[in-house]
């Protein structure tokens, strides 16, 4: 008798209601809006880097976003991240001076980040260029 009174009153509001069906469509769009909003992704670019002593020399002019930049010779095996002290721009190329380079030397690959920019439009301008 109680199951069948739960199932009555199951199939006449929740699924013969459009009022339920529509609360939860909004509150997965606003919720999904709200929090891809909330999500700040950095934007970075590869290059290629000259690392001698403290100097990492970047190929090209970068306005750097940020104070790290990642070294690595191959991403699959290890990827340094290294805290840039000050850097420069100038002539083709950035001169970033690193407080610690962990003994690296010679010709590496770099990712600098550039800039960040919302989950959202990450979705959204992405799919427009594709």
């Amino acid at each position: 008798m109680q199951k069948s009174r739960f199932a009555a009153w199951y199939v006449k509001y929740i699924i013969k209601s459009p009022l339920v069906f529509y609360t939860f469509l909004s509150a997965g769009v606003v919720l999904f809006i709200a929090l891809s909003l909330g999500v700040r992704l950095d934007i970075a670019e590869s290059t290629q880097a000259e690392v001698q002593g403290q100097q990492v020399v970047l190929d090209g002019e970068y306005e750097l976003a940020s104070d790290t930049i990642y070294l690595y010779r191959d991403r699959n095996e290890q990827v340094y991240k290294l805290k840039v002290a000050t850097w420069k721009k100038g002539g083709g190329s950035t001169v970033c001076i690193v407080e610690d380079n962990s003994g690296l030397l010679g010709r590496m690959n770099a990712d600098v980040v550039t800039g960040s920019q919302t989950l959202l439009e990450r979705i959204f301008m992405r799919g427009r260029q594709a």
